[in-house]
């Protein structure tokens, strides 16, 4: 297993930390943006990794998705209000982040 570092908070305002850390749980209904760092039929995959990411720091939760008739679960990080918040703050995620990480925008849930 690769080491989970925690999400680098340092310099950033609190409107930004909170949107990448913390208890809460992401909510689609809220809308905006979350980095997808894996999407998978087996839920059973989803929540150990959301539990390694909660632990480490971020924020995260497990998001289904329907997908042509067929669950989906996706493991989200963070909450952005915007598509710029979450690409600025990309970088303070960590090399954990597997290289085909995505944007969901969650309007599309």
């Amino acid at each position: 297993d690769i080491a989970m570092l925690p999400p680098r908070l340092a310099g950033l305002a609190s409107r930004d930390a909170n949107a990448l850390s913390g208890p809460d749980e992401i909510d689609p209904g809220a809308g905006g943006f979350s980095f997808v760092v894996l999407s998978t039929p087996a839920r059973a995959e989803a929540e150990p990794l959301a539990t390694r990411w909660r632990r480490a720091g971020y924020r995260v939760s497990v998001l289904t998705a329907d997908i042509g008739g067929r669950a989906m679960y996706r493991v989200a990080i963070g909450q952005f209000s915007s598509r710029d918040q979450a690409l600025r703050l990309r970088d303070r995620i960590g090399p954990q982040a597997p290289a085909d990480t995505w944007l969901l925008d969650l309007r599309t849930l």
